[in-house]
């Protein structure tokens, strides 16, 4: 199993604010970093094209109100995983953090497994961005 866990960022809205702001796929184009087009997106699904990288689908497959939100794989992409965010309260703030599952071989995991964390690093401080 390969495990990308994104460091836990502090975002400046409330816990209620983030976790309506993650739960729209919608809302997810303006955090992708340019390597990223074809987006089309739902409030439940979304897919896109990672430059160098095949077509990503991704669909919500469970909301614990303000506090999580489970994201699965969808359709053909290179592999299936999970991607769990995760919103905790902290003051007037709230802290965000993602992780990644995924079952990869070994070759595999070895080629995409920086570029992974380098993407949702990116998403995580774009987010940290947004509500700056």
């Amino acid at each position: 199993m390969t495990r990308i866990e994104i460091e836990k960022r502090e975002i400046n809205a409330s816990q209620e604010v983030v976790f309506s702001y993650l739960s729209d796929f919608n809302n997810y184009k303006e955090l992708m970093p340019d390597s990223v087009s074809d987006w089309q997106s739902t409030t439940d699904h979304c897919s896109f094209k990672i430059q160098g990288l095949a077509r990503i689908t991704m669909r919500v497959s469970e909301r614990i109100p303000q506090s999580s939100i489970f994201i699965k794989s969808e359709g053909e992409g290179p592999f299936d995983f999970t991607l769990t965010m995760h919103i905790d309260p902290h003051d007037s703030s709230s802290f965000a953090r993602m992780i990644f599952e995924a079952e990869i071989n070994m070759f595999m995991r070895m080629m995409v497994e920086k570029p992974l964390g380098s993407f949702f690093g990116y998403l995580s401080k774009q987010l940290q961005h947004k509500f700056a």
